[in-house]
């Protein structure tokens, strides 16, 4: 089995993307849709870059398997709230207060 690992940066916002893909047309279509960039250049501008990853038989499921995974990620990242507030846990009123430790003896 044969999957192509790709990686770029979105120039507009310089957000790193990355993923998994069968095809390198694929990963190019997918690149070219998040940048929005076109054109002979569309590559440089994004800093796309892609290697082939290379399995044997033996593979292939736990690969496909990761492919459902990332397929899943990436629908879970898509219904998720983008703006999420960060809630602090409140401290233990022990911390609070700076004279409740006890002195060593």
């Amino acid at each position: 089995m044969r999957i192509i690992k790709y990686r770029f940066t979105n120039p507009s916002d310089g957000a790193e993307y990355g993923g998994l893909s069968t095809t390198l047309k694929e990963a190019e279509r997918t690149a070219q849709s998040v940048t929005g960039i076109q054109g002979s250049w569309w590559s440089k501008n994004s800093k796309f870059e892609w290697e082939v990853l290379q399995f044997n038989r033996k593979t292939d499921e736990l690969m496909e398997a990761l492919h459902m995974a990332m397929d899943f990620a990436h629908d879970v990242h898509e219904i998720a709230p983008r703006n999420v507030p960060v809630v602090k846990r409140p401290k233990p009123e022990h911390f609070r207060t700076a004279g409740s430790w006890r002195k060593a003896v």
